[in-house]
């Protein structure tokens, strides 16, 4: 689903929290006000990987979201800037979206919606 204002996604998260979320602003920090958003919703009992920056992020992302905690709670993994993502990494993330672990969530950020277009269409048809 697409929500273009925070009222309306706010409702959302109340009603179901889903395994995939794509936030688009060219503002940081409002990517980033929208993560603590759906942090709340995703209960007391989480784990969450904030962004990283280097070579293995998607991949140390994606090792996040598919291990299970052993003390229970949600495996939340936000990576942000995936427009700026080079091709194969974005290849490792549509690999992952077209069998997302269910229990975890990760969370992509980016400062505009043409970087990210190839990545909504896989998440959608979840």
């Amino acid at each position: 689903m697409k929500y273009l204002n925070l009222t309306s996604f706010q409702q959302h998260l109340k009603r179901e929290v889903t395994s995939l979320y794509g936030v688009i602003s060219s503002c940081r920090f409002e990517r980033k006000k929208m993560v603590a958003e759906i942090l709340k919703s995703c209960g007391p009992q989480i784990d969450f990987l904030a962004d990283l920056k280097d070579d293995s992020a998607v991949d140390q992302v994606l090792e996040h979201v598919g291990t299970r905690s052993l003390f229970g709670g949600m495996s939340v993994a936000f990576l942000d800037e995936v427009d700026k993502l080079l091709k194969k990494e974005k290849q490792k993330l549509l690999t992952y979206l077209a069998r997302p672990i269910t229990g975890s969530v990760l969370i992509l950020g980016s400062a505009s919606a043409k970087g990210m277009q190839d990545l909504y269409a896989a998440g959608k048809k979840r």
